[in-house]
């Protein structure tokens, strides 16, 4: 299979790349360079990331927008078969689900302007009749973020209790 990137042919340097692979019963690990932990890729000048050139080597070109991604969650994998592509949402939930990321819930995390306490006290005064303007000028947060906090498409952690 040929295919270009620009106007690099990307066979070009399949034999190269098949020099830096241990491939195992499991996942086809990157022996050659990587930088953070995903192996790094040079074919004629082009640089890449080896799961990127081994999913164009398997698969043809990556369409625009989309990510490979791991099912064996091993970034210097380049097993076909533990490649797929999703959009970088997709990547990310993705990563959630499997528990690859410290997702940071509500006041532990860093740009978080409210506390869950907080939270409950502006959903109960929204129930007594406060306007959204008025509970963001009470509590110092933007209208939307009251919305989002009353409608519970923010801090969606925070459970009400009787």
């Amino acid at each position: 299979m040929v295919f270009k990137v620009g106007n690099i042919p990307w066979n070009a340097g399949t034999a190269d790349f098949w020099s830096f692979v241990n491939k195992t019963d499991g996942c086809w690990l990157w022996t050659g360079r990587k930088t953070d932990g995903y192996g790094m890729f040079n074919c004629m000048g082009k640089q890449d990331r080896a799961p990127r050139f081994s999913w164009r080597l398997h698969f043809g070109e990556i369409p625009v927008g989309l990510h490979v991604c791991h099912k064996c969650d091993n970034r210097a994998c380049v097993r076909p078969d533990d490649l797929f592509l999703g959009t970088p949402k997709e990547n990310i939930h993705d990563a959630i689900k499997k528990g690859r990321t410290r997702y940071v819930h509500g006041s532990a995390h860093h740009n978080a302007r409210l506390t869950e306490g907080a939270v409950i006290k502006i959903r109960r005064l929204r129930i007594k009749g406060y306007t959204y303007d008025q509970l963001a000028a009470q509590f110092g947060v933007d209208r939307m973020t009251i919305y989002d906090v009353v409608k519970r498409r923010g801090w969606k952690h925070v459970k009400e209790t009787t």
